[in-house]
């Protein structure tokens, strides 16, 4: 089997990835990418996978680094060959002075008084935190709502609430948050 990259010896490639990906995996990749590939005009953009699936369908993007959940996995589809590569869980952030925050490992029960902060768009971790609250038998009181990671970051340690990121995303988390 040959890879995207196996025969490029020019041209472009236009890659789309979601915004935690871009920061970690694409900005290490990039100049490994082009050194390995000089020749090649690396093009990259940023879009969730609700957005840069239908993009990469419709030749706007010849590669795309997307996630699913298990509980929301991506659909079978005869267009995109799927290459599976990496499994990331969620955490449950605090701020430094929240009461649970020196523990190694919590149950989610035990935030079912907590405010909560996460996504709008339906493929964040908002779903997720909907989810598995009602599952841990308590409905998610979400007073604040942004896709943007570092606003939610910059809530959690300011005392407003708890949230759920991506472990991608701590890699460059808020010194104010656990």
């Amino acid at each position: 089997a040959s890879s995207p990259t196996s025969e490029l010896r020019g041209g472009r490639l236009r890659m789309v990835s979601f915004p935690t990906a871009g920061a970690t995996l694409v900005a290490r990749a990039v100049p490994a990418f082009s050194k390995k590939y000089p020749e090649i005009e690396l093009e990259l953009g940023e879009a969730e996978p609700e957005d840069s699936l239908p993009r990469l369908k419709a030749g706007e993007y010849d590669l795309a680094l997307a996630y699913d959940f298990d509980n929301v996995p991506f659909e079978d589809d005869r267009d995109i060959e799927l290459e599976f590569l990496l499994e990331e869980r969620l955490q449950i952030a605090v701020p430094l002075d929240h009461p649970l925050a020196k523990r190694k490992s919590v149950r989610l029960e035990e935030f079912a008084e907590e405010i909560w902060a996460c996504g709008v768009r339906p493929s964040s971790c908002r779903q997720n935190v909907m989810e598995w609250s009602r599952s841990a038998g308590f409905e998610p009181r979400i007073d604040f709502a942004s896709d943007d990671y570092q606003v939610i970051q910059s809530l959690v340690a300011a005392g407003m609430g708890v949230a759920l990121l991506p472990e991608l995303l701590l890699t460059g988390r808020n010194p104010g948050i656990r």
